[in-house]
């Protein structure tokens, strides 16, 4: 019986060590898709700025309207916003804004 013991401990122990490096991988592949996600959303999301930003720089204060969210439009209408914010580009004299990448640590500072 001593034989069979050991026997079977070999292999508790062998499956345990299978299913310990399969719950690693799993994890990591979790973890890579999770950060690929992230670097997504935020690329989307610097090219909607960057799209706002031209927006600003070619004075189309319409299209900008239209990137507003609905919560946003709801709260001001177009041609109050289009005035708006021709007056004020247009009183400060803004021309060729830029934006940079932020990162976190830029955003802590």
């Amino acid at each position: 019986m001593k034989k069979k013991s050991k026997k079977h401990k070999k292999i508790v122990i062998k499956k345990m060590r299978v299913i310990a490096f399969l719950t690693i991988i799993i994890t990591a592949i979790i973890l890579i898709s999770i950060n690929i996600q992230e670097k997504q959303r935020q690329s989307k999301a610097m090219d909607t700025v960057n799209t706002y930003i031209s927006y600003i720089n070619e004075s189309k204060y319409d299209e900008m309207y239209k990137m507003l969210a609905t919560t946003s439009k709801n709260n001001i209408e177009e041609e109050k916003f289009i005035e708006r914010n021709q007056k004020i580009y247009e009183q400060l004299e803004v021309s060729d804004v830029k934006v940079s990448n932020m990162n976190e640590e830029d955003e802590n500072r």
